[in-house]
Parts: C-alpha cells; structure tokens; sequence
C-alpha cells in the first residue's frame, strides 16, 4: 500500500488527535504558551506563538529537525483561526520549486526562469478562482449578470487590441500559447530535427554461444581434401597420423 504523506498524517492528527488543554499568556512579550494534548501519544507539548508576528514553536521540535510543522502547531493554528499556514514555515523542498532553478544553455546563456513559470501559474490558478468566485456571486442578479459581461468583454477587446498591434510589430504575441515541442527545445537549449532517421542495431553474438555443429559427411568431406602425409604408426599415406591411426589402435588393445 502507498504510504500516506507526513503532512497529510500530521494535520489528520491535529483534527482528530490533539486538543487545547490550557492557555497562559505573556502581555510582557506578546506570547501565548498553549498545552495541547497528544492522545495518540498520550503527552502534553507546549506551543509557544506570537501572534503579531505569527511565529510558532513547539516543545517538540519537529519543525526544527524535519522542516515540517507539527500536529501540536496546526492544532493551535486551527484554534486561532489561521486560514493559511505562515509562509516562512512552507520550505521550497517539499514543494514545486525545490527543483526549480536557472537553466542555462551550453554557451552560458539563460534559457528560462522556473519561477518565474510557477508563479505564472500559481497567478492563472488565483485568476480562475476569482473568476468563478465573481460568477457565483452575481448569478442570482440579472442586473450585476450583464455588468461583469460587459466587462469582460471589454477587456477582451482590449487585449485582442494590443496583442494585435504586437503582431503587427513582428513581436510575440500576449495571446500565444507556445507548442510542446518548442517548450521542450527551450528547456534543452536545442531544436527538434526535422526529420530522424532509425537504423536497426548492429547485430551482436550473444555471449557464451555455442559453435555450430559440423554435418558428419561435410566434415568426412572436408578431411577428405587435406594433402595426404605419412603416418609414422603404419607407414602409409593418408589423412591420419600416429596418434589417430586406426592400426596403431588395434596393437594397443591386443597388448
């Protein structure tokens, strides 16, 4: 099975694990001390935050050694009405950009800025949200119905206005969506050929292959061609020698 997230572990564990037992407070340093009680753990941890500042600290000290914010402190964040967790406690290795850096091409030159792509995104997600935010709230109304169309309409016009003129220009577009392939030639600092040529592999001998059996009348027929020589055992001339000869066989075994 898929081992579940820490942070998923961790904020299930604040809801339903963890509880405001006590609350001092600090007028002198603006600092609230909590106890929560861990009933997984069945212990008590402080949780010292700083509203004004929004910092947070526990006696657990998980984000300290893990960089991830404990069960204790997204309790107390839940109980104070936080809607969002502080973004100095959101590491960049646990999110999109811990791999997003500057890629260069081979001449030295900067190709593309990953950030800047994922806070592009980040600002058309945040687009899509308001918008359908907007429609939801003047969907009951005709009057505020036909207001926000004409607005965007009228938007619409203008940036087909400018985006227009920037053609014309011979500049990029606002309105253009660069392709795949373009996208992954800028990301490789190289074009896509125009055409690619496959040719098959080389033929290879598979290793600890064995050698081809020779038929027995192509190799009677192969020795059969030798020059003949003078066998030392029997004195005649013939395909054999003294080691292989059949007479000098047939004294051995009568020995």
């Amino acid at each position: 099975m898929p081992q579940t997230p820490l942070t998923m572990e961790e904020l299930k564990a604040a809801c339903f694990s963890c509880d405001v037992e006590d609350i001092q407070k600090d007028p002198e340093h603006a600092i609230q001390y909590i106890s929560i009680i861990d009933r997984e753990r069945d212990k008590v941890y402080v949780v010292g935050l700083k509203t004004d500042e929004s910092k947070i600290v526990c006696t657990c000290k998980k984000f300290e050694r893990h960089g991830i914010l404990c069960r204790h402190a997204l309790c107390v964040l839940r109980e104070r009405g936080f809607k969002k967790v502080p973004s100095e406690y959101l590491i960049n290795r646990w999110s999109k950009l811990a791999t997003c850096k500057h890629i260069f091409s081979s001449d030295g030159q900067l190709l593309t800025d990953c950030r800047s792509v994922e806070v592009q995104k980040n600002k058309v997600s945040e687009l899509w949200s308001e918008l359908f935010t907007c429609v939801s709230v003047v969907e009951q109304s005709p009057v505020y119905c036909d207001e926000l169309l004409g607005m965007l309409r009228g938007f619409k016009e203008r940036v087909l206005a400018v985006t227009s003129v920037i053609d014309d220009s011979g500049n990029s577009g606002i309105g253009k969506k660069m392709d795949k392939n373009a996208e992954i030639g800028m990301f490789l600092g190289t074009s896509l050929p125009s055409e690619i040529k496959v040719l098959p592999p080389r033929q290879c001998k598979n290793k600890g292959s064995r050698k081809r059996l020779i038929w027995q009348r192509k190799k009677a027929g192969e020795v059969s061609k030798r020059p003949l020589r003078r066998c030392k055992a029997c004195g005649e001339m013939a395909n054999h020698d003294s080691r292989n000869c059949d007479k000098k066989t047939t004294d051995d075994d009568d020995e």
